[in-house]
């Protein structure tokens, strides 16, 4: 056999962001615990950020496009397009995993047209490289516009078709694929999964936190880590909070909110904050390395999410052992089962989302419980190791 059949098989991952979200910490799992003697990874990236420093540390090659971004731009995404063609070419990967909508769409075309013009090398018989394709998440879900919804169908519709095997991390996202009937049979389900976080101790991760006063011992903090964009709801976590602040007689209890993380909507939610005058009730507090290290400084988590895939926030929460009230949409529903492991509001509504913190701010018992039998559920069917052992089956088949 040649030396060259022996080489591990060469894995390019590609994702739209370099920031340290959900697609980004799917993508850092993943080439972190490759086999080495099976697989060797790269990571292509758009932008400089936390995903690109974190990969560093761990010695995963990367190559940045500046121009690569989430929102429409015709000449940076004709730029991106370009230059994601040329390090195809050059680097002559085995495998494309494809993550995000705007990276999967530009990946797939630029894979295929690879492959199509390889008799063109000098080692024409080198194999071709395959696609596989992770949706987090269909984009066509979002609560918007009929043209962004057809562009955003179209676009995925396009890359399932161009890709030779999909995987979607919820049940509800596998079932959104009736509408892709001629590639079911290349669609795989993966749910995401986690290792355990190391959780900082309760004062030191308040103290962490860094907000103006460090909370009394007997105060509620309610948390959340969320990236400041509009499909996370935010603007209605608030409104319901500033509801929630309403029934101080009814609570007898000082609460204050905590949102960790950073992004685009940080102005819109800012002025919001000081038309509801809730500046000293509620801190945005920007992103924090190891985010989830933080957890236990929380006494209740939210997700007031708009479209989500799977969420880590959730499985950290969970991990944490914190009761949760959070949106029902996406794959929440296949960790949180409502009214027994947290509770499910309905997206977009801050009279759903009060009820929910203020039954789980009352009724400390039913919180503790909810939040030992979330843990339960995190840890025996959420792990690491089940994403990975699938993962690696889904490449095996190419």
């Amino acid at each position: 056999m040649k030396a060259e059949e022996k080489r591990p098989s060469k894995i390019l991952y590609l994702i739209t962001k370099s920031n340290w979200g959900g697609a980004g910490r799917y993508v850092f799992d993943l080439v972190s615990h490759l086999p080495k003697d099976i697989y060797e990874g790269m990571v292509v990236l758009g932008g400089e950020g936390e995903l690109k420093e974190k990969l560093a540390e761990k010695g995963v090659r990367t190559i940045s496009i500046q121009e690569l971004g989430r929102d429409v731009s015709v000449f940076k995404d004709m730029a991106s397009f370009i230059k994601l063609l040329k390090i195809i070419w050059q680097e002559r990967p085995d495998i494309v995993h494809i993550n995000s909508s705007k990276a999967g769409l530009l990946g797939s075309i630029a894979t295929r047209l690879v492959s199509t013009f390889s008799f063109l090398r000098s080692k024409p018989h080198h194999q071709k490289p395959r696609v596989v394709f992770t949706a987090h998440g269909w984009p066509f879900k979002e609560k918007r516009g009929g043209l962004f919804r057809f562009i955003s169908y179209f676009g995925s519709w396009a890359t399932v078709l161009l890709a030779d095997k999909t995987i979607v991390v919820s049940k509800d996202d596998y079932k959104k694929t009736y509408k892709f009937w001629w590639g079911k049979k290349n669609i795989r389900l993966v749910k995401n999964g986690i290792t355990l976080p190391s959780f900082l101790a309760r004062e030191q991760a308040r103290t962490a936190l860094g907000i103006p006063e460090t909370p009394q011992k007997d105060e509620i903090l309610i948390g959340t880590i969320s990236e400041l964009h509009k499909n996370k709801g935010l603007e209605t976590a608030i409104k319901a909070f500033s509801l929630v602040l309403k029934e101080g007689s009814v609570l007898n209890r000082n609460c204050k909110m905590v949102i960790i993380g950073e992004g685009g909507e940080r102005e819109n939610l800012a002025r919001l904050l000081d038309g509801l005058n809730l500046k000293e009730e509620v801190f945005l507090v920007g992103a924090k390395p190891e985010a989830a290290s933080l957890l236990n400084a929380f006494d209740i988590f939210f997700l007031s999410s708009l479209k989500e895939g799977l969420p880590y926030a959730i499985l950290e929460a969970g991990a944490a052992g914190l009761p949760t009230a959070a949106s029902s949409v996406g794959g929440i529903p296949e960790i949180i089962t409502d009214m027994k492991s947290g509770i499910l509001v309905k997206p977009s509504s801050p009279a759903e989302l009060k009820q929910a913190l203020m039954f789980l701010i009352t009724q400390s018992d039913r919180r503790q419980n909810f939040g030992k039998k979330l843990r339960e559920i995190v840890l025996n069917d959420f792990s690491l190791a089940k994403m990975l052992k699938k993962t690696f089956e889904v490449y095996a088949e190419l």
